[in-house]
């Protein structure tokens, strides 16, 4: 009964971080419109060198391996670039 009741909740803590995928790549679209608006370039090292500083800092205040919470930004940030990279 406990082990239903825990897989539920995770499912539901699934649900919201899709979800709040969505929303950062539709905000990923925006920041598009808005690069090619200013003729800037789509991949900003700088920045994402700073996204990773601060997950790396904000990883280990909630007790999570750092080097997993990179890889899988490096990954959502690919997504990203990929996206924005569409016409």
């Amino acid at each position: 009964m406990r082990l239903n009741k825990f897989r539920k909740e995770i499912n539901k803590i699934d649900a919201k971080i899709l979800k709040l995928l969505a929303r950062r790549f539709l905000i990923a679209n925006k920041i598009k419109d808005i690069k090619k608006k200013e003729k800037l370039p789509i991949r900003d090292q700088k920045r994402e060198e700073e996204i990773f500083l601060e997950i790396n800092i904000l990883s280990k205040q909630l007790n999570l391996n750092p080097v997993f919470t990179k890889e899988m930004f490096k990954k959502i940030i690919k997504e990203s670039r990929r996206l924005q990279n569409e016409k």
